[in-house]
């Protein structure tokens, strides 16, 4: 978490807070930032275009994305206002390789967050074009597109979903496809580092944890997860873990120097894994938490997610369920202070306290009427900010 002192009006200091890119400073879902209060009092809303982007906010800057049908927008907005400070646009077409079959719930468009890291913006569309962008003016400063340049890419049914991993100074791709699964790059020129793999792409992000003693690359891709060597590529262990579909979307959750979780939807489940010396050890596994897209998040001890269609916890240690929330929807969640913020997936916004004993909401209202809200919640400096799948952005302020 970046913070600073703003200074308020009657001349006292204020911590601000940062939210740099998807799941957060800690990419974990949560931040410390308490909430001032759990009146949803409305600021600004704007239509961005379908998609399911969520924000990153840095310096007093808001970015997201969003489709018309023809082209994506990469916008830069004042976070107490909405009002766009800059807009870069770029051809993406929005109907191709939509959600299969009837009525899609999902519309299309960018499905990934960009990622805000030494005055640069990082954003992938959803068929894979790739920009480095200039936070203060979106002016390019280098692109790749995965068509043109990593050509034995595989393009998954429902489009590219991760958002841009940097750790240091490097810029995790996932194009997926033959020596290609993971392509690394200099974030300040986008020249290839190293490239290798042969999986396909999935959903998930990749996240650079210490895990085992040593820092490890994750891909959740299809149909395993793998760790790498964050500098190098090699492959220090691999997990099969197929999903129907090939949709490995959430991104696994680290809980302990050597312990890792995974868990997909289509009634796949889950399982508690022990990484040591390369061997991989199931601590457990069951069916009480299938993450189909959204994340699962831990806090004191117990992961917070979505089982299908209901909000449960789960006690890390022995994979029980200590509650179950039924018909939530696959929503997204996400953690501040000691409150889970929930989006349902049908429009309502629940905040309750993130504690294993119940699920008791403190607040909730329908704060969007179009289905499938998918997007992860976010509170940053007291503004919450939520959006639907057509691209409905509100932010609301959280007030005594």
């Amino acid at each position: 978490m970046a913070a600073g002192l703003l200074s308020a009006g009657s001349g006292a200091a204020a911590e601000t807070h940062d939210w740099p890119g998807y799941m957060g400073p800690g990419m974990n879902g949560k931040t410390a930032e308490e909430l001032p209060g759990l009146r949803l009092s409305p600021v600004w809303d704007k239509q961005l275009g379908m998609g399911i982007s969520s924000v990153a906010v840095v310096d007093g800057r808001l970015y997201t994305m969003g489709n018309d049908g023809a082209n994506t927008t990469v916008y830069c907005l004042n976070p107490e206002t909405g009002g766009e400070i800059w807009a870069h646009v770029f051809p993406s077409p929005g109907p191709r390789n939509n959600f299969p079959g009837g009525g899609t719930p999902f519309p299309g468009g960018p499905t990934s967050t960009p990622v805000v890291d030494d005055g640069h913006v990082y954003v992938i569309g959803r068929f894979g074009q790739v920009f480095c962008l200039n936070a203060d003016t979106g002016a390019v400063v280098w692109s790749l597109d995965y068509e043109k340049d990593f050509p034995g890419y595989e393009l998954p049914t429902w489009g590219f979903s991760a958002s841009p991993l940097i750790a240091g100074e490097r810029l995790y791709l996932e194009p997926g496809g033959p020596g290609q699964a993971v392509v690394c790059v200099n974030k300040a020129d986008g020249t290839v580092l190293w490239q290798g793999g042969d999986d396909l792409a999935s959903y998930s992000t990749p996240q650079v944890r210490e895990l085992d003693g040593q820092g490890v690359l994750i891909s959740f891709h299809d149909p395993d997860m793998v760790g790498r060597n964050p500098a190098t590529g090699e492959e220090l262990w691999r997990v099969p873990w197929e999903t129907r579909y090939g949709v490995n979307a959430a991104n696994p959750v680290v809980t302990g120097p050597n312990t890792i979780f995974v868990s997909s939807g289509y009634r796949t489940g889950c399982a508690h894994l022990q990484i040591s010396g390369g061997e991989v050890t199931e601590l457990w596994r069951n069916n009480n938490l299938s993450n189909q897209h959204s994340v699962s998040i831990l806090h004191d001890g117990h992961l917070y997610g979505f089982d299908e269609r209901d909000l449960v916890c789960v006690d890390v240690a022995s994979g029980e369920q200590r509650w179950q929330q039924p018909r939530v929807g696959r929503g997204a969640l996400s953690i501040a202070g000691d409150h889970l913020i929930v989006q349902e997936e049908d429009g309502w916004l629940t905040i309750a306290s993130a504690t294993p004993a119940a699920f008791t909401p403190l607040v909730r209202e329908r704060i969007f009427t179009e289905a499938h809200s998918w997007t992860m919640p976010v509170v940053v400096n007291g503004l919450l900010y939520a959006r639907d799948v057509r691209g409905h952005m509100r932010c609301f302020r959280l007030e005594p």
